[in-house]
Parts: structure tokens; sequence; C-alpha cells
């Protein structure tokens, strides 16, 4: 009985396109986890690209947790968070050290607004000191799609399998037709071999290339970033 009025209860949300007033309580974990993912599917203005109320244009930056101040990395990071802000950009990490750290340290040194989306499943400490704002999600789900919400562009740096998931989950809303406007920016020589790569084995297609650039320097990444919205 339970299971049957749990998916009932899922449909009418998803018919109504509302979850207001669902008691989750009544669904099983996985029936909960189904409704998260397919209410980013199915519910306008989640992954859509639906109209956002006018403010500052924001630009994603992700990358590595690791480098710390004075890592090249790290201050190459720094140079974009600032050139964005200087740019006249909101800066929008994953609010925690490396690469985020740096961005946002970069943004507020140039009097620009930088927020980081954190999480509480992650043991990490607290969120970097170079924040404007911090928006916290229960989950990383649900920060991955925080994250790809408030921003109008991404600015991708060297980073491991969390930068690379992040990358992947940008083509594939592009894809499915989820986020149609997505506007990508890889920063930095090695991408290319990686572009390269799958391209050849036939894993990244023809559309999602005409959708990123790739560039050298953070002067370079900005300008791109920039030319998007002429």
């Amino acid at each position: 009985l339970t299971y049957r009025f749990g998916y009932a209860a899922l449909r009418r949300a998803l018919r109504s396109g509302r979850l207001d007033g669902l008691d989750v309580n009544l669904i099983s974990e996985t029936q909960h986890w189904w409704l998260r993912y397919h209410s980013a599917r199915t519910i306008p203005g989640r992954f859509r690209g639906s109209p956002l109320p006018e403010r500052e244009k924001a630009v994603a930056v992700f990358g590595s947790s690791e480098p710390v101040a004075g890592d090249p990395l790290y201050e190459e990071a720094r140079r974009v968070g600032n050139l964005l802000a200087s740019s006249g950009f909101r800066v929008v990490s994953g609010g925690y050290g490396g690469v985020m750290e740096g961005a946002s340290r970069g943004a507020r040194e140039a009097g620009g607004h930088s927020i980081g989306v954190t999480t509480s499943v992650l043991r990490r400490g607290g969120a970097n000191p170079f924040l404007s704002e911090e928006q916290r999600e229960p989950d990383l789900f649900l920060r991955t799609r925080r994250l790809i919400e408030l921003s109008d562009a991404y600015i991708i740096l060297r980073g491991k399998s969390g930068t690379l998931a992040e990358l992947m989950f940008l083509w594939a809303l592009n894809r499915g037709g989820l986020l149609p406007s997505t506007r990508i920016v890889l920063l930095g020589d090695f991408w290319g071999e990686i572009l390269g790569s799958l391209k050849n084995l036939n894993m990244l297609e023809t559309e999602q290339m005409a959708i990123t650039r790739m560039v050298r320097t953070p002067e370079q990444a900005v300008e791109q970033i920039a030319s998007f919205f002429r």
C-alpha cells in the first residue's frame, strides 16, 4: 500500500509541476531520489534555461580542491576570479579550498561578489574565508545542481574526478536539451589532448564541442566569457 501510494504521490507531483506538500515520509528512499532526479528533468525552470530574475551574470569556476596559496594552479584560479569580478561577473564555486578558494579570493580582492555552494556530506571543514555568500545543500547532487543553476557560464581548470564529472554533466545536460545555453571554457593546454581522445573514440559529439572553448590563459578565458554575452 505504501509503495502504491508513494508512486501515486510522485505522479501527482510531477503532473502538477509542484513538489510543495509532498510528504516524503510516505515514499521510500529510492522513490525519494527518483523524484529528485526526475523533477530536474520534468519540472519547468530547473535545467531548461528558464529566464532568471535580472541580476549580474555569474560564472562558475571548477577545478581541483588541492592547491594552496602560492601554487601555480591556485594563483591561476585567483587571477580568473579577479578578472571575472573586474569584468562585472559574479563568481560561483564549490566554496571550499584549492581552485574554489583561489577564484573566490580573486573575486573579493577585485571588489566582486563570490558565492560558494557547499554541502554537509563533505568532510572538508568549513567554507573558505573569501566568500561573500554561502549556499548550503544537503547532498552532492543538489550541490551540483545549484552550482549549475546559479551560473550563466563555466570556466574549468585542472582537476580530478570531481572536476571531470562536472564537465561531463554539463555536456550531458546540453545533449539532453536540459541546458541549451551552456557556455564552457576549458583553461589549460592539457585539455586539447583530453578532448582529442574523447572525439577520436566517438565519446564527444559535435554539438558539445561547439559549446566548448579551449584557452591558455586566465585573460583569454575571461575574454571568451565576455564574448558570449555581447
